[in-house]
């Protein structure tokens, strides 16, 4: 009788063990179904002013740099994890000085691969469609006669007093050949 107790009392435990880990699962995945859908509501938010932060336009280079680091700098972690991204706008808008201005730049969202977590970051790759009006210089990836190239852009974001914050951004063009090459790495070691 002795020894029905006990395994009566070790069955209880394992099922009230059993239940508690799917409790945590169950709890888990609709935190990450919420965290998915912020992360996703931010990505799209940050390549919309990210496109439109491209084009210099009538401003010097100096002043679109300012209004970059103002409309920009709030979706990342720090000013230095914004930095590598700054300095690869930098180059762009001094190109265009130089080269002639980006007159179109357009980015539309195809898809978003599944995201990555681990812990409070989160690995975010989306497909883009990219439309560039421009001199071939300053986006030398992305031909200004292609109408429409396949952008890829990974983002790591780190989630800080409950808000998700780009920690990492680069871009990465697919031609219609289907090869590779940057065009807008932006990475802190």
């Amino acid at each position: 009788m002795s020894f029905l107790r006990k395994i009566n009392r070790g069955f209880i435990v394992f099922i009230a063990l059993l239940l508690i880990v799917i409790g945590y699962v169950i709890v888990l995945h609709f935190v990450r179904l919420d965290d998915q859908q912020t992360l996703q509501n931010t990505v799209t938010e940050y390549l919309s002013v990210y496109q439109k932060d491209l084009i210099l336009g009538d401003q010097t280079p100096e002043d679109a740099l300012e209004k970059v680091k103002n409309n920009e700098l709030s979706y990342f972690v720090s000013e230095e994890h914004f930095a590598p991204v700054q300095s690869i706008l930098k180059d762009m808008l001094a190109s265009q000085d130089k080269f002639g201005s980006i007159q179109n730049y357009e980015l539309h969202i195809r898809s978003f691969e599944p995201i990555e977590f681990n812990g409070n970051t989160a690995k975010v790759v989306v497909n883009t469609l990219v439309s560039y009006q421009g001199p071939d210089q300053i986006m030398p990836a992305l031909s200004s006669n292609n109408t429409q190239s396949q952008v890829t852009a990974e983002l790591v974001a780190q989630k800080i007093d409950n808000e998700w914050k780009i920690f990492y951004f680069s871009g990465y063009a697919v031609a219609e050949n289907y090869e590779t090459s940057v065009i807008q790495p932006a990475m802190i070691e």
